[in-house]
């Protein structure tokens, strides 16, 4: 059965307890995102600040029922309303720890978040494959601003397989692809390319990629397609 469809095994047990553990702090100005600041009458005032996202921390909340019960998961993965209050819109975070208070079925309990300067000294990013032109892509045809049909291809980037050297400031280097890099720092490599801006072209394209908030450019390449016919018989 569909687990958001199951019938709430705990509907009207009161919570005796609660706790909400992290699992990992945020990474300055990494763990987030940037939000334009609006003046009290809704207007952009051309400012921003990072927002942070709670999740990145990973939270895990362990409920414990009057019946003994006892109910675990993240925040949005338990059966009932999950919310979380913190301060970010009256005053940006910056480095240290923040209270957060987390309420689920009228229980309020608070934990803290901490915020930490990146671990990362330097990234880098060396592609193992070359892209084929018209093998490794596909067309696609949307519609601009003044209602055109425009047709772009766009390439398959992942087939690149990037090699991701991550150097930490306490010179432990941590390498691979970006799976094993999150296995290894419980961070996920942020990447940027807009290939409708930007399309690919046969030759070396460069695509931005983020972990723990240093960036680095990783190139990749595309050769002309090799095959000049195929033959059915």
């Amino acid at each position: 059965d569909d687990y958001w469809y199951d019938e709430d095994p705990y509907a009207g047990l009161n919570v005796e307890s609660m706790t909400v553990t992290v699992n990992k702090p945020l990474i300055e100005n990494a763990s987030g995102w940037y939000e334009e600041i609006y003046d009290d009458e809704g207007e952009p005032t051309g400012e921003e600040i990072f927002y942070y996202d709670i999740d990145y921390a990973e939270p895990y909340v362990t409920v414990v029922y009057e019946n003994g019960d006892v109910e675990e998961g993240a925040p949005y993965d338990l059966y009932d309303g999950t919310e979380i209050y913190h301060d970010q819109d009256e005053k940006p975070w910056g480095l240290g720890k923040h209270t957060v208070t987390y309420v689920y079925r009228g229980f309020e309990t608070t934990f803290e978040v901490e915020i930490i300067e990146t671990p990362v000294k330097s990234v880098t990013a060396v592609a193992q494959n070359k892209l084929i032109e018209g093998l490794d892509s596909t067309t696609k045809t949307y519609i601009d601003d003044e209602g055109n049909e425009i047709e772009s291809t766009w390439y398959f980037y992942g087939r690149a397989e990037m090699l991701f050297t991550v150097t930490m400031k306490d010179g432990t280097v941590v390498k691979g692809d970006e799976y094993e890099i999150y296995e290894q720092t419980g961070y996920y490599v942020d990447y940027y390319v807009d290939q409708d801006a930007n399309p690919f072209v046969v030759g070396e394209n460069v695509v931005e990629y983020t972990i723990m908030g240093v960036s680095c450019e990783g190139v990749i390449e595309v050769v002309s397609n090799p095959y000049k016919s195929i033959t059915l018989k």
